[in-house]
């Protein structure tokens, strides 16, 4: 379920490798509480899009917040209130697990805004038997996992070289 603790998520290409705190932490212990209180009495699927978007609202994207680092606890994403997606989705992923969502931290490759490809980071929840996208950094992104990854290109990370190829196809055709 989710993110383990002291797991590391190690990145493609030349970034750093995240280090995934303690959950009883007092600074996540602190995130999950305030997130539960902006969620309220909410369940299910509005429960998960209350979360997203809070971490969406409290963490500002920022990139090279980490100054170069090779290896960063995400105590200090959580600490600065800053991140890029990989912090966003990872984040959402421990309140999650926290609040007893199945769920899956994601990475792969999604077109931005000008329909250039780059590495992305996101969040894959279970609601009943079914499983939905959250992404506090695109929107924030909240949908049926197969319509939502179909119709806004998302692709699950295998071989990086592999799925640009594919996508570079896609594009041509």
């Amino acid at each position: 379920m989710g993110l383990k603790e002291d797991q590391k998520i190690k990145s493609k290409g030349n970034s750093y490798t995240l280090v995934i705190p303690s959950f009883s932490d007092p600074l996540v212990q602190s995130f999950y509480q305030d997130a539960k209180m902006y969620a309220g009495s909410a369940k299910g699927k509005e429960r998960i899009e209350k979360f997203i978007e809070y971490v969406s609202k409290n963490i500002e994207a920022e990139r090279g917040w980490e100054k170069g680092a090779k290896k960063v606890s995400l105590l200090s994403s959580l600490g600065l209130r800053r991140g890029v997606c990989k912090e966003r989705a990872a984040i959402l992923s421990m309140i999650l697990t926290l609040d007893g969502f199945e769920n899956q931290y994601k990475r792969g490759l999604v077109p931005d805004g000008n329909d250039e490809i780059g590495r992305h980071a996101w969040v894959k929840v279970k609601i009943d038997d079914k499983f939905w996208l959250a992404d506090p950094s695109f929107g924030p992104r909240f949908g049926d996992y197969e319509s939502v990854t179909r119709f806004n290109r998302y692709e699950e990370d295998e071989n990086f070289l592999k799925l640009l190829f594919k996508k570079l196809k896609r594009k041509v055709n």
